[in-house]
């Protein structure tokens, strides 16, 4: 029975790859029992062909839709260069365009394992995409350390999958698209102008009183305190240095620490930093 019921999965995955007028065809159905490279030649051939075209619409849909800085943008890796990557805003586009339906099957267990009161140092979740139909057709799977957060597992199972799910739909095809395709694409759009948003001021420097100063003699004033227009410059100049711009570090300190770059605490802008200056 169990054989069986995994044939029948089988057969109507493969039948959902194809036009419904391969569906029935006794000769198409070798496809079912064999390598891809044993199908019909007539059946090999058009699936090729509606494939390619498949994928030049969906990189079109992404140039047409898709918003520097917001779904995509250029990351500097230490030792190979900079390419654009891809956004968890992206990936979610991609996923409605394609209805596809991203689910955690792992996320379960760091859930009991909250609940007993173990003691959770790293997150590593798997992300399988879904069609409605309930076929799994991508995977990936992304990790965190939950020191990197502060020890807050709420915002480590956030961030590890994002991760997963933005790694399961490059993994659908699209990785060379954004090392390459949508590097050139841009490339042209841009003219020259990187189009960055007007980047707002920093921080006002707040005249110390006696109120600042008794708190910073009771301890309130060193890694709780909001960040300095020093630290603020700090923290764009290393963004710039990084190939990032404004909207770039306003995404990365939402997703992180819920605030603005510029309501940053003293502590959180140092971290932040860091972690620039490293990724």
């Amino acid at each position: 029975m169990e054989h069986q019921i995994t044939n029948e999965h089988q057969i109507n995955n493969v039948e959902g790859m194809f036009p419904e007028k391969y569906n029935g065809d006794e000769e198409a159905g070798i496809i079912t029992n064999f390598s891809p490279m044993d199908m019909p030649i007539h059946v090999f051939s058009d699936a090729l062909t509606r494939r390619e075209a498949n994928s030049k619409l969906l990189l079109q849909w992404i140039k047409d839709n898709f918003v520097r800085g917001v779904d995509f943008g250029t990351i500097n890796m230490v030792g190979k260069g900079a390419k654009d990557s891809l956004y968890k805003s992206g990936a979610e586009k991609i996923c409605g365009l394609m209805s596809l339906v991203a689910r955690y099957p792992n996320i379960h267990l760091y859930e009991e394992a909250v609940i007993k009161g173990n003691d959770i140092k790293v997150i590593i979740l798997k992300c399988e995409l879904h069609t409605h139909q309930g076929f799994i057709v991508g995977e990936g799977v992304g990790a965190r350390r939950v020191e990197q957060d502060y020890g807050d597992i709420n915002s480590s199972l956030k961030l590890a999958s994002k991760s997963a799910l933005i790694d399961s739909v490059l993994r659908l095809g699209l990785s060379n698209s954004f090392t390459q395709d949508l590097e050139d694409m841009f490339k042209n759009n841009d003219n020259g102008n990187s189009h960055k948003a007007k980047q707002p001021e920093p921080p006002a420097q707040q005249p110390e009183t006696s109120a600042t100063n008794n708190n910073k003699s009771n301890g309130n004033g060193n890694g709780s305190k909001r960040i300095t227009s020093a630290t603020y410059n700090h923290l764009m100049e290393t963004a710039k240095s990084k190939g990032l711009i404004y909207a770039d570090v306003k995404r990365m300190a939402l997703e992180r620490f819920a605030v603005m770059p510029e309501h940053l605490r003293d502590e959180e802008a140092q971290y932040f930093i860091n972690e620039i200056k490293t990724s």
